[in-house]
């Protein structure tokens, strides 16, 4: 069985799963920075090295060495330039490694240094068709270029399609980039068009959650929308998947809509929302929508709510999306695919 090692600064929840998947394939064994409460459900091995900042940039002093001893056929690591150490340990072990998740920069000159980097051989793993395609045209070898399109698993699904419909959805962190406050607003402003008995369900915590609470109470909302709290067990996220017409997060638009999709509810968002392309999955009018503004907001929720656009439909797209381009087994297939191929040159 081959060994992969995969550098990760910090093991999110929702990557544990995809690790699992590799990991019945390969001997997986995920160096990090930094472990979590979740570890108990890892069937890979994790070793911590600490990480040292200096300033925006972090170096890992024992990663080369950990590389040199544990020999590994394969090392792949997240795309991030302030890593220093990694970068430099990318290019020590050229020969057997795979960036993954590659990006434009936060300015002009951070991209430049990426494709730059990226130009030198080294294959790369995208989030989405979508950035990859972006960095082709920047001169990144279209034979290197690779792309599973970023996802989580969600172990207890549901056709929400299938279900009656009396509600609308958020899911996620409380901060001002969400534009939360937009969305209640909004749907302050429609309630005389809609039943009684709609609800929004606000789910989740985070900085902005006490202001996001006394907006609904000055609008007083307390009946019509619901703060729940973080849930993150789907089996508790079911009963409010399965009411709602549509998830809605206007400012930004990532993991929330695979898990949205993986229900089967469509995804409502700005076209401008912030995203680490998870947003190039959601097909206007096909699986979800890309509105411009406001008003535009108001209009879909009035009309799922009346039935004149067919949220039961849009949420059969997006679960067959889901299937089709979103689940951690397609994800896995690429990763596998590559790792074969590149330890076997």
């Amino acid at each position: 069985m081959k060994t992969v090692v995969i550098f990760q600064e910090k093991v999110m929840h929702y990557r544990i799963d995809f690790f699992n998947v590799l990991s019945e394939k390969f001997n997986v064994i995920v160096v990090t920075n930094e472990v979590n409460q979740y570890l108990e459900l890892c069937r890979f091995a994790t070793v911590v090295l600490k990480c040292k900042k200096y300033g925006v940039f972090s170096i890992v002093p024992k990663l080369n060495r950990f590389i040199k001893e544990i020999s590994p056929d394969i090392v792949i690591s997240t795309f991030d330039i302030r890593l220093l150490s990694v970068v430099y340990m990318m290019f020590r072990n050229k020969n057997k490694a795979i960036w993954w998740g590659l990006d434009t920069g936060k300015n002009m000159l951070a991209t430049k240094v990426k494709v730059l980097i990226a130009k030198m051989k080294i294959p790369i793993i995208f989030y989405s068709k979508h950035n990859m395609e972006k960095f082709i045209k920047k001169g990144v070898k279209k034979n290197k270029c690779f792309y599973a399109n970023n996802t989580f698993h969600v172990h207890q699904r549901t056709k929400s399609f299938l279900y009656k419909k009396n509600s609308f959805i958020f899911v996620g962190s409380f901060d001002k980039r969400k534009k939360i406050e937009v969305l209640i607003k909004v749907f302050y402003d429609v309630l005389p068009k809609l039943d009684p008995s709609t609800k929004l369900y606000l789910i989740g915590d985070g900085d902005t959650f006490s202001e996001t609470q006394l907006l609904v109470n000055e609008l007083n909302l307390s009946d019509r929308v619901k703060m729940l709290g973080r849930i993150t067990n789907s089996s508790e996220l079911i009963e409010y998947y399965n009411s709602s017409y549509a998830s809605i997060s206007l400012g930004q638009a990532g993991l929330s809509v695979l898990q949205s999709f993986a229900f089967g509810v469509p995804f409502i968002t700005y076209k401008n929302a912030i995203s680490g392309s998870e947003i190039t999955n959601i097909i206007n009018e096909y699986n979800g929508y890309l509105i411009n503004n406001m008003n535009e907001l108001g209009d879909l929720i009035v009309a799922m709510e009346s039935n004149s656009i067919d949220a039961a439909k849009l949420g059969e797209n997006a679960y067959r999306y889901y299937d089709d381009y979103c689940s951690i087994e397609k994800m896995s297939e690429v990763f596998s695919r590559l790792v074969e191929e590149v330890s076997n040159d």
